[in-house]
């Protein structure tokens, strides 16, 4: 896990701009900083590279690293690397032991898209003198990040926001439509749409790559679909297969020279995790976990069931002393961004207890919802998709979805088992509730109609789940998770997001994912004999989150004042809903809670962006 920035520019930057930016880096790479300069036509590239050492600690990984004419500056990992040097690079005669020098060997060798043959988290850039081409990358799920910018007849393009602000020296303007549908509709659209909270900048998506030449003519390509042709095996079978590549996919995420720890919660995903590392791989685990004094996200009991079923060694973090406003206006302005969501300012403090233990990884189970089926309106995808298709499987569901889910469900039409037949799943925008309701504090209201995307798919279960996957819940939270982790130069690593462990899961059929009432049925039975039975089969979901309350219960004495203070927030809000809403201080639905966290949010986020409106 490293810092990468670059830029084409008309020419050479100062001493004192190239020392800013490695400075700027430093806490994404703290172990080496470096940077080469290239002429580019008649313009002149940087490549940028701050390096974290995880792997072959040696100063002759430092980046940029170079081979002949060809030049890389690399973020990531490549879980694979030493099977692509034994499969397809025996030519070549090795200096390292770095996954590094196997990623530049391989598009020496094979070219534009060799991505397909990588397994791991990426985000890089190459310089081919000879091609006068400049090629960046991003890995399949967007685990790691690529900003980039056009300005003018120059080129941006960097790991973090913060580097290209210092490079262009001058203000990105604030994208006052991006925040208002943020606002509205929440953080599922962060990522859904082309926008940015900054008009100039984009995001490479996630599986693609592109090729610039020296007249800035960008070329984009997707390399990467998810497989969603329906293999033919029993649930029996579709469970050992499963299970296979789900070890295997932790044993290769698990490959450092560094100190290692996990995120623990206490639900299946990470439960998992841990527990193929200690019981199938008889590993050492130091494992974390965040503790919430509001009973509906304190999965202490769980923990500790887990804690005490694998003996491992475990840390609990207390949000109560830090969960405040000024703690969040720090990470926000460290983020250069509002926070996607209020969990993932508890995920900061997490990270800052793994760092303090001199851990440079941390394993997480960010992922598993979007693959195994892990929200509650799955289940009624599920049963909208059997009522069309096989209806003695669907009453069958139907009993069991009755008896052990709907209890637990708070949202009323999430009680509804026809949700889909009395709505319509086109016109009932289900997971975007009261959303009339916040637009109507926007001076200018602001309605949207958001569809997802058709991946023809076998069911509306599958289609759901990757729009989740690759649009609306993952990117913003590895967003999020990437800033958190390596604001305290740790890196974040996701096993479930394993493409060959995705692949598979995409091809079960949609009847076997949930039964028995439960969610991720697939998960549970193969970690079976591994993972607690209590935990394994807890239905009860409440993920990694904070409660809301929590954060307004250690600041009440700082969000008045607040509030209060001039803001060009105001210039988009009306003063008077907010503080109706605010004074009342009764919120009628949880949602309205994380509301007003999100107005909070974008206060502090804007309030630092003052000068750009």
């Amino acid at each position: 896990m490293c810092g990468i920035t670059g830029c084409i520019v008309n020419k050479e930057l100062t001493h004192n701009k190239i020392k800013k930016t490695l400075s700027l880096m430093s806490h994404r790479g703290p172990d080496n900083q470096s940077y080469r300069l290239f002429r580019f036509g008649k313009k002149f590239i940087y490549l940028f590279h701050s390096r974290l050492s995880i792997i072959d600690l040696n100063d002759r990984s430092n980046q940029p690293f170079s081979y002949n004419s060809v030049h890389l500056i690399f973020n990531g990992e490549i879980y694979n690397f030493k099977e692509l040097k034994e499969l397809y690079l025996k030519e070549f005669s090795f200096k390292t032991k770095s996954d590094t020098e196997v990623l530049l060997y391989m598009y020496i060798k094979f070219g534009k898209d060799f991505e397909k043959k990588l397994n791991g988290m990426w985000s890089f850039a190459i310089f081919d003198e000879n091609k006068q081409k400049i090629y960046l990358s991003r890995d399949r799920f967007g685990e790691k990040p690529m900003h980039y910018l056009f300005d003018n007849d120059e080129f941006y393009f960097s790991s973090e926001i913060k580097n290209i602000k210092h490079l262009i020296g001058k203000s990105l303007d604030l994208n006052l439509n991006h925040i208002s549908r943020f606002l509205v509709y929440g953080y599922k659209t962060i990522n859904k749409y082309k926008d940015h909270f900054y008009k100039s900048l984009h995001r490479l998506e996630p599986s693609t790559y592109v090729e610039i030449d020296n007249d800035l003519n960008l070329i984009k390509n997707k390399y990467y679909d998810v497989n969603l042709r329906q293999n033919n095996f029993s649930v029996e079978e579709n469970i050992e297969n499963t299970r296979d590549i789900l070890i295997n996919s932790v044993k290769s995420r698990m490959i450092a020279d560094v100190p290692l720890a996990f995120c623990l919660s206490g639900g299946v995903d990470s439960t998992s995790i841990v527990s193929i590392a200690k019981k199938i791989l008889n590993k050492n685990v130091k494992t974390y976990s965040i503790l919430d004094d509001d009973d509906r996200y304190n999965e202490k009991k769980n923990i500790l069931k887990s804690i005490n079923h694998l003996g491992i060694n475990h840390q609990f973090i207390e949000l109560k002393d830090h969960f405040n406003i000024r703690s969040l206006s720090d990470l926000i302005k460290y983020h250069d961004e509002p926070l996607c969501t209020i969990n993932f300012f508890s995920h900061s403090l997490l990270q800052k207890a793994i760092k303090q233990d001199n851990n440079k990884i941390s394993i997480s189970g960010i992922g598993a919802d979007e693959i195994f089926t892990g929200y509650f309106d799955h289940h009624l995808f599920l049963l909208h998709y059997l009522n069309n298709s096989d209806k003695e499987k669907f009453y069958k569901y139907k009993e069991n979805w009755s008896k052990y889910i709907k209890p637990l469900i708070q949202n009323p039409d999430l009680k509804k088992h026809n949700l889909f037949q009395i709505k319509g799943l086109e016109e009932y925008e289900y997971r975007y509730m009261r959303y009339d309701y916040y637009s109507s504090f926007l001076i200018n209201e602001f309605i949207e109609d958001h569809k997802d995307v058709n991946f023809e798919a076998e069911s509306i279960l599958k289609n759901r789940m990757l729009n989740e996957l690759f649009y609306e819940t993952m990117p913003p939270a590895l967003d999020n998770e990437d800033l958190n982790s390596m604001y305290y130069s740790v890196e974040n690593r996701s096993p479930f997001l394993n493409h060959d462990l995705v692949d598979y899961v995409y091809s079960i059929p949609s009847s076997q994912l949930m039964r028995d009432g439960y969610s991720k049925y697939i998960l549970r039975e193969s970690i079976k004999d591994i993972a607690d039975e209590e935990v394994r089969l807890d239905r009860l979901k409440r993920g990694f989150n904070a409660s809301a309350d929590s954060f307004f219960k250690n600041s009440s004495t700082d969000l008045l004042d607040f509030m209060k203070s001039d803001s060009p927030f105001y210039e988009i809000i009306s003063k008077d809903k907010i503080f109706n809403f605010f004074n009342e201080n009764i919120f009628y639905e949880n949602w309205d809670k994380k509301f007003l966290f999100n107005l909070i949010n974008i206060k502090l986020f804007m309030d630092m962006n003052y000068d750009l409106l």
